[in-house]
């Protein structure tokens, strides 16, 4: 696999808290494409992480657009918000963790932003059941 001295993701906040955090525990150049009128907050808690924030676009669709072409124009490693199996897996641990402690749970509660921890939670479930 390929190194890349950078990673770039496009988020509306937190995804890009997570690759900013991420970036900064490894010592990694980050950037996060937002779209125009993000959560403030989240962007702030991305720069204290140490990454660049770009403003593009009126909505996510469209920064992520522009992140894509920036990733392959510059040589940086884009890290999607949903389709990244290790991503996935990360996210996955959750559910994991409350279904090996309380196996008689019937129903968990999956925040839906970009769709991965509902992915990683349905992920986990259907195999525990498949056992």
């Amino acid at each position: 696999m390929k190194k890349h001295a950078a990673f770039i993701a496009a988020s509306t906040g937190n995804h890009g808290q997570s690759v900013a955090y991420a970036a900064q525990l490894f010592g990694v150049e980050a950037v996060v494409v937002v779209p125009e009128g993000a959560n403030l907050l989240k962007v702030a808690a991305m720069r204290n992480y140490g990454a660049e924030v770009l403003f593009h676009g009126q909505d996510f669709d469209e920064a992520r657009v522009y992140c894509e072409t920036l990733a392959f124009e510059k040589d940086m490693r884009y890290v999607h918000s949903g389709n990244e199996p290790l991503l996935i897996a990360g996210v996955g641990t959750i559910a994991l963790e409350i279904l090996e402690d309380a196996p008689e749970v019937g129903t968990i509660f999956v925040p839906v932003g970009g769709g991965s921890g509902a992915a990683a939670a349905c992920v986990v479930a259907k195999q525990l059941i498949l056992k």
